[in-house]
């Protein structure tokens, strides 16, 4: 259930990043801090790099970035509200 998944501490509120980049640093340092198995650097190395293969965003200001690590077995999701858009390369132009 989702519910197992995404934990209070799990939601942010008024993330404050200047660009897509910046974005991905923030919710890499905050999974490092919530889970002790996940390395900042690494993840978000990884997310550069899935974004690379193509971009996550959905529609409607709403993006999925994600990663896959190897010494992750359990599925881990952090749910961020930006506090504004930022540019996030999207199809829709809306974000």
């Amino acid at each position: 259930m989702l519910s197992d998944l995404l934990k209070t501490k799990h939601i942010l509120f008024g993330i404050n990043a200047k660009n897509k980049k910046h974005l991905f640093l923030e919710l890499s340092a905050k999974s490092e801090q919530l889970n002790k198995l996940i390395d900042q650097k690494t993840l978000f190395e990884k997310i550069i790099m899935r974004e690379k293969l193509g971009n996550t965003s959905i529609s409607d200001g709403i993006a999925m970035p994600s990663a896959l690590l190897d010494n992750i077995e359990k599925t881990f999701v952090l749910f961020s509200i930006l506090s504004k858009p930022v540019d996030y390369g999207a199809a829709d132009k809306k974000m």
